[in-house]
């Protein structure tokens, strides 16, 4: 069977189901696993690699206000569509029990509150399921909504929540490109005296690989934000990327 993933979470579902090798073709943005580098691709984008946020936000509304669309899927449930129903009941399984034990951790601790921003120059809040992730980890979202989409926030909305935790998660950044806006946001009236950054509980994760997309790294962004939140000292479990660390490198 050939497959032709059009969404880079499908293609990363359909590498969890044991079926990279059936993969013909991806989109632009596929880049996980690495294994699929070499595929075609079979989607393009206009926006230049090297634009910056306020030109990709730009170029994202000129793209909607002319109507034009910027991905457009049939979503089917894969492992059945794929001949391997009882591979992705399996997988299923597994992901609820891993799911399972962060609810379990986390049970009965105090909740912190926690702002998750998709994008920081205009800020965006984390909408979609992003709130469901932070309340999963023993959070809440003081300004998202869960099932909401996301929406351009002012930055006033911000210091009124003053939350807790901080998390730049970056639609479709990694780590290195989304540090690249921490001078704009660093620089916004009264940061430095968010609860956040005085705690130094700011952190800079994988847009590419967390948060952005609905695929099973999803479990693994819930893992990672658990413990940040609420550290285990046995556990050894990996935590998200401070802020503070990635300024000292």
């Amino acid at each position: 069977m050939n497959i032709v993933s059009l969404l880079p979470s499908a293609t990363e579902i359909v590498a969890s189901l044991g079926l990279t090798e059936n993969l013909v073709g991806v989109t632009h943005s596929c880049d996980f696993p690495e294994s699929v580098s070499g595929l075609p691709r079979v989607t393009s984008t206009v926006i230049p690699k090297e634009a910056t946020s306020r030109q990709i936000d730009q170029a994202v509304k000129e793209s909607r206000a002319q109507g034009a669309l910027l991905y457009m899927i049939d979503l089917v449930l894969i492992g059945r569509a794929a001949g391997v129903e009882d591979r992705a009941f399996k997988l299923v399984e597994e992901s609820r029990q891993r799911i399972e034990r962060v609810r379990s951790r986390v049970q009965g601790l105090e909740t912190v509150s926690v702002v998750v921003l998709e994008w920081i120059d205009p800020l965006f809040s984390a909408g979609h399921w992003t709130p469901d992730v932070v309340e999963l980890a023993g959070g809440y979202e003081p300004i998202a909504m869960a099932g909401a989409r996301s929406r351009q926030l002012r930055w006033d909305e911000i210091l009124h929540a003053n939350p807790e935790v901080l998390v730049l998660a970056c639609c479709g950044q990694d780590i290195q490109r989304a540090m690249q806006d921490w001078g704009y946001l660093r620089g916004l009236p009264g940061f430095e005296e968010l609860r956040a950054v005085l705690s130094g509980s700011v952190f800079v994760a994988d847009g590419a690989a967390h948060f952005s997309r609905p695929s099973l790294r999803l479990i693994d962004s819930l893992e990672l934000l658990a413990e940040s939140l609420h550290p285990s000292s046995s556990s050894g479990a990996r935590s998200l990327t401070r802020v503070s660390s990635v300024l000292e490198q």
